[in-house]
């Protein structure tokens, strides 16, 4: 029997790598790196398949462009601003 291939590309940004890879490492489970162990739910989410990603990737951009049509910030937006003080 064939092995299938689970090589899986993202078609994001690299600013939206970098976040998914954060958000990934904030949630890991995995334990330590010389841990035989099966990755943990947030590292599998990595490479489960193209679609899942490619999924991930629309909401996420869906999700801010409906917050800028109705005004809302966006977490980006929020980031990259100092606070103002009165």
């Amino acid at each position: 029997m064939a092995q299938i291939s689970r090589h899986v590309v993202w078609h994001g940004t690299e600013r939206e790598e970098q976040e998914l890879v954060a958000a990934v490492e904030q949630h890991c489970g995995c334990g330590p790196p010389d841990d035989a162990n099966e990755p943990c739910s947030a590292h599998q989410l990595l490479i489960a398949n193209q679609a899942t990603l490619d999924r991930l990737l629309f909401a996420r951009r869906i999700a801010d462009q409906l917050r800028r049509e109705e005004g809302v910030p966006t977490e980006r937006g929020r980031r990259g601003r100092a606070a103002r003080v009165s």
